[in-house]
């Protein structure tokens, strides 16, 4: 299912990695640029997704928020997209995604709720050096820019 909505899964999720905590209740969100990462910390009490804490790195962030850091429209706005991206993870079967590895030429990796990794490596040739190489190489090929392990 994810290699079939490829396209829409790398523009939304591009730059940004969301992380669920295993038993905490706990979601971390980040927007990444270049060497620099906004944070952005959750919890879930109850069912309902609330912004705890921030640590911002670089303005704007890539979420253009409209609101004003620090307000309650900002919080609201701020869950309204997390709570969006979380939706969507779950719509493709994905526990947490990660595009802090753009730097070694791994745009996005992918953890699947039913285990399994999927990387989306956008040019091969940029990946520097042997051990991300072998990584990838490690595992299956679905096409020349996107591979799948289930051993990790």
């Amino acid at each position: 299912m994810i290699y079939n909505d490829r396209s829409e899964i790398i523009n939304l999720f591009a730059s940004k990695s969301v992380m669920r905590s295993r038993g905490k209740n706990i979601i971390l969100f980040y927007t990444h640029n270049k060497s620099k990462t906004n944070k952005y910390f959750f919890e879930i009490n109850n069912s309902q997704l609330q912004f705890t804490n921030d640590s911002i790195e670089y303005a704007p962030d890539l979420l253009q928020l409209k609101n004003e850091r620090g307000n309650e429209l900002y919080k609201q706005e701020l869950i309204s997209k997390v709570k969006m991206f979380l939706d969507k993870m779950d719509e493709f079967n994905i526990r947490d995604i990660s595009s802090d590895m753009a730097g070694v030429g791994i745009s996005l990796k992918i953890y699947m709720k039913s285990k399994g990794v999927i990387l989306y490596v956008p040019n091969s040739q940029s990946v520097p050096g042997p051990r991300f190489k072998d990584y990838i190489n490690s595992m299956q090929k679905l096409d020349e820019n996107w591979y799948y392990t289930m051993n990790e």
